[in-house]
C-alpha cells in the first residue's frame, strides 16, 4: 500500500474593509407645527460642529467622519489636486424593512461636502472658492496659520447635482503660494451632509423600518477624493432606522371643540337634583394601539379629573370625561394615559363630559353663574421613536 500525503494550500487574497457606522433616525408622525397633520423627520439631534451649517431643517444633517487620507496637492496641477476635490455620488435608494418583511423606499441624496485637512504647504487665499466649472460653492471655511495648520473648507452641492452626482473642486493655488512642487495632505476628518425623502411613505404599516446603505471610500468610489492614499475608512455605513405612525387619524365636526353640559333627561325633575352631560362626536382610525390622555385648564387637587370653574365666585366643580369603546365607557385621566386597541377602518364615538348629581348640588346653590373650563384631549400612537 502506497500513501502519499499532499500538502495543499491555496492563496486567498484579501483586505480588511475599515468601515464606520452611522446611526440615522427618523419617524413619520403627526407634526409637530401642524396637528392633525403628519410629517417626516430625523429625530437625531443636531450636533454642533465647527461649521455654520450642521442641521438645517426637518430633512437634513451634517455628518462629521474621522479620517485618515493622503492626498496629493500641487500648484498649477490638474484639478484633482487643488485644495478640495471630491467627486460625489448621485442619489441613492435604500429599502427599509420591518419585523414582517414590509418594506418602505427612502431616498438619500448628499447636499453638503467638506473636510479638514493638514495644508502646511501653501498659501490658501481664493484657492478655497469653488472653481466656476465645479458643481458646488463655497459656503464656509475655517484656516488655521499655527499648528499643523489644518484647513477645514465646506461647499453646498447644487440642487441639480444632489440626484445626478458630480464633482466639486476648488480654484487653483494662488500665485504667491511658494511650493510648487507637489506635496500631500492629509484629510483628518471629512463631512458629508445629507437629505432623506420617504417614497409613498403615507400608505405603509405602522411599526419601525430599519435598512442599511453602504457608500464606499476611495479612488472612483462612492466617496471619492482623487488618487490618496486611503487608510481609514474604506466604507461608511448608514444604518437607518425609520418609525412610521401614520394611521392614527382624528376627525371632530365642524366647530366640535364646545361642549354645552345639559340635565340628563331635561330641565323638569322636580325635586330631584339631575346629573349634566354634554357629547362631542369624533371619528378615530387607527390601525394600531393608541393613547388617550387629559390637560386641563383647571386641575382637581382632590381627585384625579379636570374642573370647571364658576365666572362669578372661581369655585371649582370636577367633571367626568370618558371615550365611548367597544368595551363601553372608559374613564380619562389628566395623570395617566390611557390605552386602546386599534379600530375598524373607522370608529364612529364620542367623548362624554360629566358633572355627578353630588357635585350638581353645590352649583344649583349658585343660580345665574356660568361654569366654563378647557380640556385637551391628547392621543397618540403607542410607538416611541428611537435615537442613537
Amino acid at each position: 500500500m502506497i500513501k502519499i500525503i499532499c500538502l495543499i494550500a491555496v492563496l486567498m487574497p484579501f483586505s480588511f474593509a475599515q468601515a464606520v457606522v452611522i446611526k440615522v433616525n427618523a419617524e413619520y408622525a403627526q407634526s409637530l407645527k401642524n396637528p392633525g397633520e403628519n410629517e417626516f423627520r430625523i429625530t437625531d439631534p443636531c450636533k454642533p460642529l465647527p461649521l455654520s451649517v450642521f442641521c438645517n431643517d426637518n430633512l437634513s444633517r451634517v455628518i462629521s467622519i474621522d479620517s485618515d487620507i493622503d492626498r496629493p496637492l500641487a500648484k498649477g496641477g490638474t484639478w484633482w489636486e487643488r485644495l478640495f476635490y471630491h467627486s460625489f455620488p448621485g442619489e441613492k435608494t435604500v429599502q427599509l424593512f420591518n419585523e414582517n418583511g414590509l418594506s418602505v423606499t427612502m431616498k438619500f441624496a448628499m447636499t453638503h461636502t467638506g473636510y479638514s485637512i493638514d495644508n502646511p504647504f501653501f498659501v490658501v487665499s481664493d484657492a478655497a472658492t469653488a472653481d466656476v466649472n465645479s458643481k458646488c460653492k463655497l459656503v464656509d471655511y475655517v484656516l488655521s496659520v499655527e499648528g499643523d495648520k489644518t484647513d477645514t473648507l465646506f461647499y453646498a452641492i447644487d440642487a441639480s447635482n444632489q440626484k445626478t452626482g458630480g464633482v466639486c473642486y476648488s480654484r487653483d493655488f494662488s500665485y504667491w503660494s511658494q511650493y510648487p512642487s507637489p506635496h500631500v495632505g492629509k484629510i483628518r476628518k471629512f463631512y458629508i451632509g445629507y437629505k432623506l425623502m420617504p417614497v409613498n411613505v403615507g400608505a405603509i404599516s405602522n411599526g419601525t423600518y430599519k435598512g442599511k446603505l453602504s457608500l464606499s471610500v476611495g479612488s472612483t468610489r462612492d466617496i471619492d477624493f482623487t488618487n490618496a492614499t486611503y487608510r481609514y475608512p474604506t466604507v461608511v455605513d448608514l444604518e437607518f432606522s425609520l418609525v412610521v405612525r401614520n394611521h392614527l387619524k382624528v376627525v371632530f365636526p365642524p366647530a366640535g371643540n364646545k361642549v354645552v353640559l345639559q340635565p340628563d333627561g331635561g330641565w323638569h325633575h322636580g325635586n330631584k337634583t339631575p346629573s349634566l352631560s354634554g357629547v362631542m362626536p369624533v371619528q378615530i382610525t387607527s390601525s394600531i394601539p393608541y393613547w388617550i390622555k387629559l390637560e386641563c385648564q383647571y386641575l382637581s387637587t382632590v381627585d384625579d379629573s379636570c374642573q370647571i370653574k364658576n365666572n362669578k365666585n372661581s369655585s371649582l366643580v370636577s367633571m367626568s370625561i370618558y371615550k365611548k369603546s367597544t368595551k363601553g365607557h372608559v374613564l380619562l385621566s389628566p395623570t395617566l394615559k390611557k390605552n386602546f386597541e386599534k379600530n375598524e377602518p373607522l370608529s364612529n364615538g364620542m367623548f362624554l363630559f360629566k358633572v355627578n348629581k353630588d357635585k350638581v348640588k353645590d352649583m344649583i346653590n349658585y343660580p345665574g353663574s356660568t361654569y366654563k373650563g378647557a380640556v385637551t384631549i391628547i392621543m397618540d400612537a403607542m410607538i416611541e421613536p428611537v435615537y442613537n
